[in-house]
């Protein structure tokens, strides 16, 4: 700090400091004329300091000039002792430099910017050395304290175009969390409908790579872009002229499948009658009302269907709403490769190749579906029928008082459980006309016995009956041989899980392990697969087990 020496009766203000090897001497302009700095007060502190003595003229000359600058007044190698000194210390980085200034002694001056500067670089410091910084910091006097003096470049690592999505790309899809409760399927709507030249995506410029610099001059170098977002047209979508947008080209329903951007055309109709006739459409279908006994509805999107559906056949490329239900009279089928969302559906037969969500009952139906089967409304009960999963049943209620059969394969995929039964079914049959063929080969026989010379053409229908057994013999002892060695193992992450009552009447298979419950039925049940046997434990509320769902396409 520059020392200030000031008379204490009424006498101007000076300093003495040390600057660039020499003594310099600054007199401030005085306040009022009975305050003045007097000459034996200057030359009386150089002698304290030790600072070589100078003419008075010099000293008279400074003095009337009172111009608040310092002014040379002699050589003083002396006086650098007393100036503040200046330490370097740099980050891990070397992304950072600081510098420390001692506080200068009595007499003594601060460093100024140059000889700092020298000093970083004389440390290593040499690229983005922050002048400014070193300039306020020396106008404040910071002492003892660490400055920042140098700060790196930081390299810019170069990124990918961003890709901005201007529509909903997740709609529809609940990611059911079993905390939250009941699906509201007024909720589910997965039409989102654009119109021709809609800009629909966009992409911001890619990134640059920009290399760094440590302070200490050492080169960052950048990390190039890495790959980018899937930003590709599909169907009936383009690129703008700049390749920077993806445009709808027709009116319908955008969403994204397999990294492209599609759009589709949309079917909205009030019913599906003989008004309409059947429908079979590549787009997406959705119907406010209902459809009338007897029709079919296809779509390569989605169907939603808005009231009832009865005997009817439904099939979509991907989800199925059914905001009513379906009450299909043993005649109604439904099919979809992606998800199926419905309020109940009853006597039906259901093929789906995602999840299927159900608010109130799954009643008699054949129920094949990769995924799981989830009900969560306010009855949600399974009752009668068969169900085959790939994953997980969760109900709350399974059966009935009554005890009607109900069946569920788990942890199976149903395309491997059809092999499975058909197999079954045909060893069955193979061996119900192996009996047939049998008992013909014994009535021949006895007739045979009771003539003295059979005729010709007995004897060969004797002879063909004993081929078609043999045959048949050949074939039943592969498909038993099939059945036995078929590897019916169910899938680790599957499970039963019943909130309610499972009623006597119910039997669970994983594989080739069963479970059936008691007389009185079981209550809040979870069920899993095990080595040997079927494991089955309690349900808490609270701490529900996670439901394993596949992904959808969308």
């Amino acid at each position: 700090m520059d020392q200030d020496f000031t008379s204490t009766h009424k006498r101007g203000r000076f300093e003495l400091t040390y600057r660039d090897g020499w003594a310099t001497l600054t007199v401030f302009p005085p306040q009022d004329a009975s305050r003045k700095v007097y000459p034996e007060d200057v030359t009386a502190r150089m002698e304290l300091l030790g600072i070589p003595r100078v003419r008075n003229r010099l000293i008279n000359y400074i003095i009337e000039e009172a111009a608040g600058e310092p002014r040379d007044l002699v050589e003083w190698p002396g006086g650098a002792a007393l100036t503040g000194k200046v330490s370097v210390s740099i980050s891990e980085d070397e992304m950072t430099g600081w510098v420390e200034i001692s506080q200068p002694k009595k007499g003594g001056g601060d460093p100024d910017l140059e000889e700092i500067v020298s000093v970083l670089k004389g440390n290593g410091v040499v690229f983005g050395i922050q002048e400014d910084a070193i300039r306020k910091a020396l106008a404040e006097h910071r002492y003892n304290t660490r400055i920042q003096a140098a700060e790196g470049l930081p390299a810019v690592h170069g990124e990918p175009p961003m890709v901005v999505f201007l529509f909903e790309t997740e709609r529809g899809k609940p990611y059911l969390q079993m905390d939250y409760g009941r699906i509201n399927l007024r909720e589910l709507n997965f039409v989102q409908n654009v119109r021709n030249g809609d800009t629909l995506a966009q992409t911001g410029g890619p990134t640059e790579p920009k290399d760094g610099n440590t302070v200490t001059g050492t080169v960052v170098p950048a990390e190039p872009a890495g790959e980018s977002e899937s930003f590709r047209p599909g169907t009936n979508t383009r690129f703008n002229g700049e390749g920077t947008a993806i445009l709808s080209e027709i009116d319908g329903n955008v969403y994204i499948q397999h990294g492209k951007v599609n759009v589709e055309p949309v079917i909205h109709v009030k019913n599906v009658d003989y008004s309409t006739g059947n429908i079979d459409f590549n787009g997406t279908v959705i119907i406010d009302g209902s459809i009338a006994d007897g029709f079919t509805v296809k779509a390569g999107g989605n169907i939603q269907i808005g009231k009832y559906a009865g005997k009817c056949t439904v099939e979509a490329g991907r989800n199925i709403i059914l905001k009513a239900g379906m009450h299909g009279s043993n005649r109604g089928t439904i099919e979809c490769r992606g998800d199926l969302y419905a309020k109940y559906i009853e006597n039906a037969g259901i093929s789906c190749q995602g999840t299927i969500f159900v608010e109130e009952a799954v009643m008699h139906c054949e129920v094949f579906v990769s995924g799981s089967l989830v009900l969560k409304g306010r009855r949600a009960e399974i009752i009668g029928g068969r169900v085959i999963a790939g994953k997980t049943v969760w109900c709350k209620q399974l059966g009935n008082m009554f005890e009607t059969s109900t069946t569920l394969f788990i942890g199976v995929a149903p395309l491997e459980y059809r092999e499975y039964l058909d197999a079954v079914h045909q060893l069955k049959d193979k061996e119900d006309l192996l009996n047939e063929v049998d008992e013909k080969i014994e009535q021949i026989q006895r007739h045979i016995h009771t003539l003295n010379k059979p005729e010709e053409k007995i004897l060969l229908a004797q002879e063909q009956l004993k081929e078609e057994s043999e045959e048949l013999e050949r074939e039943t002892g592969k498909l038993r041989k099939n059945v036995r060695i078929h590897p019916l193992i169910a899938a680790r992450d599957s499970m039963v899980v019943v909130e309610g009552t499972m009623h006597y009447g119910v039997s669970v298979h994983f594989g080739r392990n069963d479970f059936h419950p008691p007389h009185k039925g079981a209550r809040k049940t979870v069920l899993r697969p095990g080595i040997k046997e079927i494991i089955e434990s309690g349900y808490n509320r609270q701490e529900p087990p996670d439901i394993p769902l596949p992904p959808g396409d969308d």
